[in-house]
């Protein structure tokens, strides 16, 4: 049984946002740039609907702010009472937040969709002990004090920017400290045949933050640390001066190069976005913007082989509820009948499949794959959570909706 489409365009497909030059560059915005342009100067409106964020960063980003809170002297005593009372207010906001989107929504309770969420909270609050407290700080910039917690630095020209997590002082100088939420084992990437290194993201990130400091403040960082907030010691990253410049002028240099091919798009909109794009199965797996870039579903068609994100885009066939509650999907999709399984029948988790009808475009976004089959996949579900990052988005037909 389908429904009226919902007036305020749950599971519909949002339009393309429009295009926009990029005004700065910040350290942590640094290598998603090399890896894919178009991702980075998209603009969309406040109602734009991304995917879905994964639990994990929705709690990062709970973490950070408690930190900040911690370093700038707002906890008080910092007693197991304070630091849940704060937490508390922290994620109510948050929920606040989530709960206005139709697709982010479905992360609520955290407590149900965070995996390890009171183990995580935990660790929080054990840095927050473990952390200095500062007190009252200015925001940062040129001639303000170096030392403190989220600290804001720009070059003079306001080309290259971003905020620090923590700057602290000790008797040889300054250390940049990055927090990074994850176990010390997230901090690494593998190689093939070598060993595990830090993630050179994060080493550029941090490397960045050091030219950032020198051209704000005269003098160089004496240390560079990066620091798992859930478990984990914190990691010395090794920089030398030369190398810390060479990255800031090679990040001015690329935001150049950027807005020089946002300008080349015809009159800046996006009708041409393959010159921004470059999609492939590392560039795209994380993307929040993959559901309404052409050039990405484009690209996994003529490259198969690639490891794609296990998202689907094909025609409504039907639609049924199995014995057991569930609900299938069937979809045609260039010519090939596919069926997608164990999907949560609620209205509300998937408006887009209560308005769907046979011949709509149907966007699968973020499945999981049936073992041995191309042909099948299943509603992702995460293990030990209630957690499914599935959504599907919507786009009538204009035979089936002549309105639309």
């Amino acid at each position: 049984m389908t429904q009226a489409p919902n007036q305020n365009g749950s599971g519909r497909l949002p339009d393309v946002p429009k295009l926009k030059e990029k005004s700065s560059i910040s350290p942590s915005q640094f290598e998603a740039l090399k890896g894919c342009v178009l991702k980075s100067v998209f603009s969309p409106e406040p109602d734009f609907v991304k995917l879905m964020p994964y639990p994990n960063t929705v709690m990062g980003s709970l973490v950070h702010e408690l930190l900040e809170k911690n370093g700038k002297g707002l906890l008080g005593k910092k007693t197991r009472g304070t630091l849940e009372e704060e937490w508390g207010r922290i994620v109510a906001i948050k929920k606040n937040k989530l709960a206005a989107s139709w697709v982010n929504k479905q992360l609520i309770p955290l407590e149900d969709t965070v995996l390890e969420y009171t183990t995580k909270k935990l660790s929080a609050f054990g840095r927050c002990r473990n952390n200095p407290s500062l007190g009252p700080q200015g925001e940062g910039g040129r001639g303000s004090t170096p030392e403190g917690f989220e600290k804001w630095l720009e070059t003079d020209d306001g080309i290259v920017k971003g905020i620090i997590d923590a700057i602290l002082k000790r008797e040889d100088g300054y250390v940049i400290e990055d927090y990074k939420c994850v176990k010390s084992e997230g901090l690494y990437e593998e190689h093939e045949g070598g060993a595990p290194s830090i993630k050179n993201a994060y080493k550029n990130q941090l490397k960045l933050y050091a030219a950032l400091f020198y051209d704000n403040h005269g003098e160089w960082p004496k240390e560079l640390k990066l620091t798992p907030t859930y478990q984990g010691d914190s990691v010395v990253i090794d920089y030398s001066e030369n190398e810390a410049l060479t990255l800031l002028n090679e990040a001015k240099t690329l935001l150049a190069q950027v807005n020089e091919k946002v300008n080349d798009v015809t009159g800046g909109n996006c009708d041409n976005l393959d010159t921004l794009a470059s999609p492939s199965g590392e560039n795209c797996k994380f993307c929040e913007y993959r559901h309404i870039c052409n050039p990405y579903w484009k690209t996994r068609n003529t490259s198969p082989e690639q490891e794609w994100p296990a998202d689907l885009k094909g025609e409504l066939i039907n639609q049924e509820i199995t014995r057991n509650g569930d609900k299938n999907v069937k979809l045609n999709t260039s010519g090939a009948e596919v069926i997608i399984s164990k999907i949560d029948p609620d209205e509300d988790r998937h408006p887009a499949l209560a308005q769907a009808q046979p011949g709509d475009t149907l966007y699968c976004m973020d499945l999981k794959p049936a073992k041995d089959t191309n042909t099948r996949f299943e509603q992702h579900r995460q293990l030990h959570t209630k957690f499914s990052k599935t959504v599907f988005f919507l786009r009538p037909s204009k035979a089936g909706n002549p309105s639309d």
